[in-house]
C-alpha cells in the first residue's frame, strides 16, 4: 500500500471513522520524510484490517483534527512533528494575510491584529475532549460564541458532540448531534461536572437548533454523570466516569475564566455552584 490522502479517506471511511477530505490531509504528507511516511502507512495497514487497534485509530483520530484545522495534543512523535509543521505554517499564513491586508487597507480603516487573526487562529488553536461508551462518543470542545455587536469581546463556551457507535470501536461522526451551551448554561454545566448536582437532580437545558428540539440532560449514577442528548425523538447517551470529569472540566473553566478574566478560579466555581437550579 503507496500512502496517499485518498486511500486515508478510503480506508477511514470504509471503517466508519471520522475523516477530512482527501486535500485537506495532503499539506500534512508532503512534508514528511520516507521514514515517516512508512509509520503513517503501518498505522493505515493495522485501520485497514479492521484490528482492535487503539494507538493507530487515535493516530489518525488526530491526523483527522489536524487536517480539519483543530490544534491536537500528542505524545505520539511523529504527530507532535506535524502539529509542529502546521503551527509555522499557520503563522506564516497569517502574516502573509496581515501583510496584504495591511498593503490595501487605507489608513485609518485597518482592522486590529486580534480581529484580522480571529478566523484562523479559533479554527487552528481549540481544545477538545473525547469520552468514548457502549453506544455513543461525546466530544467536548472549547469553542467560541459568535460575537454580537456591541457586546465587547467574544465569549467563549464548549460545544459538545455526539455520535452513534455503528461497529465496534466506529462511530458515525458524519450523522452527529451537536450542542452548544450559551453563557447561561456553561457556568450551570460546570456546576455539574463538580458534582454540585442534588441526589436525583436532573439537570436539563433545551430549545437549541433551527427547529429548537436539541436538549440536553445531565444525572449523578453512581460516581459517574449520565448524559443524555436529545433531537427529534433520537437519543445520545452515554455514562462519563470519574477520570474524564478533570479534562472535561478544564476546558469549562478555561472558557469561563476567558470571559471573566478578573475573576479568579475559585470564585468562578462558587458563582458555578450559585447558577445550578435548585432541586424541589
Amino acid at each position: 500500500m503507496t500512502i496517499t490522502s485518498e486511500k486515508i479517506c478510503l480506508v477511514l471511511r470504509s471503517r466508519g471513522l471520522p475523516s477530512a477530505q482527501a486535500h485537506e490531509y495532503r499539506p500534512l504528507l508532503n512534508g514528511l520524510s520516507v521514514e515517516d511516511l512508512c509509520l503513517v502507512e503501518m498505522h493505515l495497514h493495522a485501520v485497514a484490517r479492521s484490528e482492535d487497534d487503539e494507538l493507530s485509530q487515535q493516530f489518525f483520530g488526530d491526523l483527522t483534527q489536524l487536517a480539519k484545522g483543530y490544534k491536537v495534543s500528542s505524545r505520539d512523535l511523529l504527530l507532535s512533528k506535524i502539529c509542529h509543521s502546521v503551527e509555522r505554517n499557520t503563522v506564516a499564513q497569517v502574516s502573509q494575510i496581515e501583510a496584504n491586508d495591511f498593503s490595501v487597507v487605507p489608513q485609518g480603516m485597518t482592522p486590529s491584529r486580534s480581529t484580522m487573526r480571529t478566523a484562523q487562529e479559533q479554527e487552528v488553536f481549540r481544545k477538545k475532549h473525547y469520552v468514548y461508551g457502549q453506544k455513543c462518543a461525546f466530544m467536548f470542545e472549547l469553542d467560541w460564541l459568535k460575537a454580537k455587536p456591541g457586546h465587547g469581546k467574544q465569549k467563549r463556551t464548549l460545544t459538545v458532540e455526539a455520535a452513534l457507535q455503528i461497529a465496534q470501536r466506529s462511530y458515525d461522526w458524519e450523522g452527529r448531534i451537536s450542542f452548544q451551551l450559551t453563557l447561561l448554561e456553561l457556568p450551570q454545566f460546570t456546576a455539574v461536572l463538580l458534582g454540585k448536582l442534588a441526589p436525583e437532580q436532573v439537570w436539563a437545558v433545551g430549545n437549541h437548533g433551527r427547529t429548537r428540539d436539541k436538549h440536553l440532560r445531565a444525572k449523578e449514577q453512581a460516581a459517574s454523570i449520565f448524559l443524555k442528548l436529545e433531537q427529534g425523538g433520537k437519543r445520545w447517551p452515554i455514562r462519563v466516569s470519574q477520570e474524564h470529569r478533570y479534562q472535561i472540566l478544564s476546558l469549562a473553566l478555561e472558557a469561563l475564566k476567558y470571559n471573566d478574566e478578573h475573576l479568579d478560579l475559585a470564585t468562578i466555581r462558587q458563582l458555578c455552584a450559585a447558577s445550578l437550579p435548585r432541586s424541589l
